[in-house]
């Protein structure tokens, strides 16, 4: 049987809460580009994240 690896590279804020603009600061920015070359790296063919995040940014809240 195959063995599949699950690996979890996580952001958040300091104070934990999903909201807020921390996503645009410039450490932010370089730590975001940072995980795609990751990603690219491992040649991940999936990814996942919470319902609310999900809904939030993808959908815009709509």
């Amino acid at each position: 049987m195959r063995q599949y690896k699950v690996i979890c590279h996580m952001v958040t804020s300091l104070d934990g809460k999903i909201d807020g603009n921390y996503l645009e600061t410039p450490s932010a920015s370089y730590f975001g580009q940072e995980w795609e070359n990751i990603h690219h790296k491992y040649n991940s063919n999936a990814w996942i994240c919470g319902r609310v995040s999900f809904e939030e940014n993808v959908t815009y809240g709509n």
